[in-house]
Parts: C-alpha cells; structure tokens; sequence
C-alpha cells in the first residue's frame, strides 16, 4: 500500500501530465485542485469533524515516478557512519507557514477568492493579476475537498456534518464547531500543497477562536476539541 506521500505524489504527477505549458502559479493552483479532488477521503461513524484522507480510505493508481531526491551514502563513507552510528540527521522542509486563520474563519475562502479576482480587475500588472487568479484557483479547491466531506456526510446519513461542510470553510464560521471544521480543512490542504505536514503552525488558536469558545461554552468546546479527525 502506498504511503500518503507516495498518493500525493502520484496524483500531481498524472495532472501535471496533462497540464501542459503552464505558468507555474496556475500549475500549482490545479495541481492542489488534482490532489484534494483525488486523495481518498473517510469518516468515521460518531465523528463531529470531517477531514480523515489517505491511504487508509482507498487506493490511489501508481503511476511511473521518479526516485525520491537524495543520494544513499556509500555503506563505508563517513556519511553512512554519521547516519548510522552516530545517528546525525537532518532535513528540510519549504513550509514554516501561518495562514490567516482569523481571515479564514471572519470572511471564509468564497469572499477571499472574490476579493483577489475583485482586485484583478483595478491592476494592469499580469504577473500580479496571475498570482492572485492561482490564489483564487487555488482557495477554491479546498471549498470542493470540502464539498467531498459533505457528500459524504451525507451518504452516511450525518446530516449535521454534512451540513457543516457544506458552509466551511467556503462561508463564514458562526459557531466553535464551524470554526474547528473550517481550520482543520485549510490546514490539512496547506500541507498537501506544500508537500510537508512538518512546520505548520495554527498561530494564535486561543486568541482568534475565543469568540467561538466562549459562544459555545466549556462542555460542549472541550467536546469538540477532543473530537477524533
């Protein structure tokens, strides 16, 4: 069975095959779009959050893909004695990333994608306005993963949660558990698109999710905190 990344991996390897020559902001956009349009998705019976992907949920068809970079040390080089006897290692990731989480919830990823088009048409720069469309592509891939979610939600006859997903996080959060939903989504498509679930920071949860906690009471927030994703 494939591990995630290798699913990942696959998925942006056959889009990009039919992507062709294109700029690479929007590339990526619709490579994110192929990935949450194909990862295997599930929920479990009692869950009051949506966003469980992977292998776990299904199979991805493989695909022809180059090696992983990085070249093995040679068994008697002091690389290998430093990985293997020493146990020095290393890496790297392109994340360390903070999203505007306060945005995400206050005016939902419709009204941003919106914005960035809205402001696309007062600029004259196309590099700018490229940008801005990827963004926009990119915003509504994730409201789509999240529409999986919701049909889902449904097939399964949880009627609440697919309704949640069908608000979050494309609309505004009005309540802790929209707010949970909505956060869980955007930060779990962050990763996926960078490639890394490594350095992924949710910011200042107590400080931006407050209203929402405080709106909810204790119970019933610990309840959702604790809820199984």
């Amino acid at each position: 069975m494939a591990d995630l990344w290798q699913q990942v991996r696959a998925l942006r390897a056959r889009a990009h095959a039919e992507l062709g020559d294109c700029p690479a902001p929007l590339r990526e956009a619709r490579l994110l779009h192929a990935v949450l349009a194909g990862i295997p998705i599930g929920i479990l019976d009692g869950d009051l959050l949506a966003g469980d992907f992977g292998p776990a949920w299904g199979e991805v068809e493989t695909v022809s893909l180059p090696p992983a970079p990085g070249l093995p040390p040679a068994p008697d080089g002091p690389l290998w004695q430093l990985l293997d006897r020493w146990h020095l290692r290393a890496g790297y990731t392109l994340a360390h990333t903070t999203v505007d989480y306060p945005l995400v919830l206050q005016q939902g990823l419709a009204a941003i994608a919106a914005g960035a088009r809205e402001r696309n048409e007062h600029d004259s720069v196309p590099e700018r306005c490229l940008q801005r469309e990827a963004m926009a592509l990119a915003l509504e891939a994730v409201v789509a993963w999240a529409e999986r979610f919701a049909d889902l939600a449904e097939e399964q006859g949880q009627a609440e949660l697919a309704a949640r997903c069908r608000r979050v996080p494309r609309e505004p959060a009005r309540d802790m558990a929209e707010a949970m939903q909505a956060l869980w989504f955007v930060h779990a498509a962050v990763g996926l698109s960078e490639l890394s679930q490594a350095s992924l920071s949710l910011g200042r949860l107590d400080q931006y999710a407050y209203s929402y906690f405080a709106a909810a009471g204790p119970a019933r927030s610990r309840q959702i905190g604790r809820a199984h994703v």
